[in-house]
This record gives C-alpha cells, sequence and structure tokens, in this order.
C-alpha cells in the first residue's frame, strides 16, 4: 500500500510538472528554415508582420475604418487579421453559445507576449474549431495591436494554424 501512495505521488507530481510546462511554453521552436525549405512562402502584411504559411495561401489587403486588416486565404482556411490600435480582441466565453473546451492561453511568439485562445462549437449543424492570436503590444509602434482569427473543420487545420501563428514575426 506504501508503495502504491508513493508510485501515486510521483506520477501526480510528474503530471503537474508536465501539464505546467505545457500551459507556459514559449512557441519559438518551430523550425522556420525547415518550413521554407519544404515550400512554405514568406508573406508580409503591409509594414506591420511577416509570417511563414503553406504555399496555397495569399493574402488580401483590407483598410478598416480605425486599423488595416486582410486575410491569409486558401482553398480551405481563412485567417482574417486586423493591425492597429482598436482591432478588437478575441472572444469571451459569456458572449459564446453552443461552445466546448474555452481556452485562453499566455504565451510568447519570437519573444512577444501574446494571447492564442482555442475552442470548439457547435453551429448551425456543424462542428468548428476556433483559433485566435492577439498580440496586446506591438513592439516599435504606438500602441498597435494585432488580432489574427480562423474557424476550421477539423482540428489538424487548427493545428496548422497555431504552427502559422508562431512564426509571425513584426517588421
Amino acid at each position: 500500500m506504501k508503495h502504491s501512495i508513493n508510485l501515486f505521488i510521483v506520477l501526480a507530481t510528474v503530471s503537474l510538472f508536465a501539464y505546467g510546462c505545457k500551459s507556459s511554453d514559449s512557441y519559438s521552436h518551430i523550425n522556420t528554415e525547415e518550413m521554407l525549405s519544404s515550400g512554405w512562402n514568406e508573406l508580409k502584411a503591409g509594414n506591420a508582420f511577416k509570417v511563414i504559411i503553406p504555399p496555397d495561401f495569399r493574402y488580401e489587403p483590407a483598410q478598416g475604418k480605425d486599423s488595416f486588416g486582410g486575410s491569409f486565404i486558401s482553398p480551405r482556411i481563412e485567417l482574417r487579421l486586423l493591425y492597429g490600435r482598436y482591432p478588437g480582441y478575441i472572444r469571451y466565453p459569456e458572449n459564446l453559445k453552443n461552445v466546448n473546451d474555452f481556452k485562453n492561453e499566455n504565451t510568447t511568439i519570437n519573444g512577444i507576449e501574446a494571447i492564442i485562445q482555442t475552442y470548439s462549437e457547435n453551429a448551425d449543424k456543424q462542428h468548428f474549431y476556433y483559433i485566435g492570436i492577439y498580440f496586446p503590444s506591438v513592439p516599435g509602434s504606438n500602441g498597435d495591436r494585432l488580432a489574427i482569427s480562423s474557424k476550421v473543420k477539423n482540428i489538424n487545420d487548427r493545428e496548422l494554424v497555431r504552427n502559422i501563428f508562431e512564426t509571425i514575426s513584426f517588421l
């Protein structure tokens, strides 16, 4: 019995440590050189930032009232972005319906603080996976922020979007 209790304590400690490390990861472990050599492209969004993205994506700029925006679009994924003083914030769970697995994760992307938000949603008889990233302070700007979000139809596409987010760097 004593060995069972000790084993339980060890496993619980390891589990908490592993969970703690995962939730505070810094997402700069992506090998961008490898991504580029495998056919991904580096795209710039105006003079604000660049991202490494699969070859089937294109950038379509758009001008907002108080910010600039646009989309990175592929045949199955659209990443919508807003950049400026008031790009909006990613979503609050109390304002959402039919949402599961809501999570805000504080992290850093290439040394810049960010929040990655994920959840799944059942709407209109379909299941969607949401992922968004929010940079509350863009380096070298006068208070600008960046928000990018996407709703995708499967978990693999959500992971692809997360990998794209990890390549964001500001100009």
